[in-house]
């Protein structure tokens, strides 16, 4: 039996109910549309955009913004490290801003000293590597399609390389090499070796160069004395505008407060591989290990050396790879005098590439239509 009789069927009054249930479920399915809507554009936002309420994400019409998503996967979306890198000083990806200007004669110059110097992989990091929004980055990816290719496909054979136990090549870690890190040191493994092999063939442009300077202001100074520089210049009588013009000495300065900062830094917060030791100073260095290993066979055993005798010792060369040497050399920085190192990395050597280039910083301001003071003003 019907629930609606045929005799009112024909009735104005029904006809207005039933249009008006209707109405109501077009309306009701219609609040549904806009969150599934939002659903399905979540899936294409990052964290700096995942509070705007746009159904179409805003970086597919706006360069501003898809300037923003870039720079955020290529920093791994690690802001103290776009920070140290650029020396920006943001509070978050959402302030960046796209360059106004390039300085196209520094960014050749810059390329071709890339090209020319086969710098440590220890001085960068390869962007859109990481990610904690739950995506795979395009070199975790690249990583994966590198292990693929290299073992043909043979996981076992690539378990067996990198004494690994996976079982899918989605597993294959990549390493989150982090050298802006005080105590971050790479692990002394095949599976590690492996990466770097990766890492140095990668394509350059894939490359973030860690930034000595930028770490010392932003990641040191700012965290020190306020993210202000106002801060910085009432405890040091200065008057600079912006953290980005305290210099940092790639030796140690002869006395105040920039000697204390320099000698805190260097030996409370900067990692190992951008300190390096003047040969002056070998013979502190290799008493200090007789002091420590009283013969030199039980150095060799933590090594894994073969050393005649304590004078063969001399600075590590590997200053980013764990294991006893380094455990030393921290040591041997902790507890030496500050003059006996000098700072190094892909900033403080781009400079003295200038400086041995153009001679005076007159003749690079004339080619570059800039207005540095000196080689130390330059940015990489």
């Amino acid at each position: 039996m019907p629930i609606i009789s045929n005799i009112r069927r024909g009735s104005r009054q029904l006809k207005a109910q039933v249009f008006f249930v209707y109405l109501v479920l077009i309306l009701g399915s219609a609040t549904m549309i806009y969150p599934f809507l939002m659903m399905v554009s979540g899936s294409f936002k990052s964290s700096v955009d995942s509070s705007t309420w746009e159904v179409l994400p805003r970086y597919f019409y706006d360069d501003a913004m898809l300037f923003r998503k870039y720079e955020e996967a290529r920093f791994n979306e690690d802001l103290l490290l776009y920070n140290s890198v650029t020396g920006e000083g943001v509070a978050s990806f959402e302030e960046i801003a796209p360059p106004q200007k390039i300085d196209r004669l520094l960014l050749r110059e810059w390329n071709a000293f890339t090209a020319e110097n086969e710098l440590s992989p220890c001085f960068y990091q390869l962007g859109q590597s990481g990610s904690a929004s739950g995506f795979m980055p395009l070199i975790k990816r690249k990583y994966t399609e590198y292990l693929y290719k290299r073992f043909k496909g043979d996981i076992e054979a690539y378990n067996a390389a990198a004494s690994s136990t996976i079982t899918a090549w989605f597993y294959a870690g990549i390493p989150y090499d982090n050298y802006t890190m005080k105590s971050y040191a790479g692990e002394d493994s095949r599976a590690y070796r492996m990466y770097y092999d990766f890492k140095r063939d990668t394509d350059p442009v894939n490359r973030v160069y860690l930034s000595v300077e930028n770490t010392y202001r932003y990641a040191f100074l700012a965290l020190k004395y306020g993210s202000s520089v106002e801060d910085y210049n009432k405890v040091h009588m200065t008057t600079y505008k912006s953290y980005s013009q305290v210099p940092l000495a790639t030796s140690v300065p002869g006395q105040g407060l920039e000697r204390d900062d320099w000698v805190e830094f260097v030996r409370e917060n900067l990692n190992r591989v951008f300190i390096e030791a003047d040969t002056d100073y070998l013979s502190d260095y290799r008493s200090l290990l007789k002091n420590k290993y009283g013969d030199i066979a039980r150095l060799n055993h933590a090594y894994g050396s073969d050393y005649d005798g304590f004078e063969e010792v001399s600075f590590p060369d590997d200053r980013g790879t764990a294991g006893a040497p380094l455990v030393d050399y921290d040591g041997f920085i902790m507890s030496a005098a500050a003059e006996a190192f000098r700072l190094t990395g892909p900033d403080i050597l781009f400079k003295e590439y200038l400086k041995e280039k153009y001679g005076r910083i007159e003749r690079l301001n004339d080619a570059a239509g800039t207005s540095y003071i000196s080689f130390e003003n330059v940015s990489m």
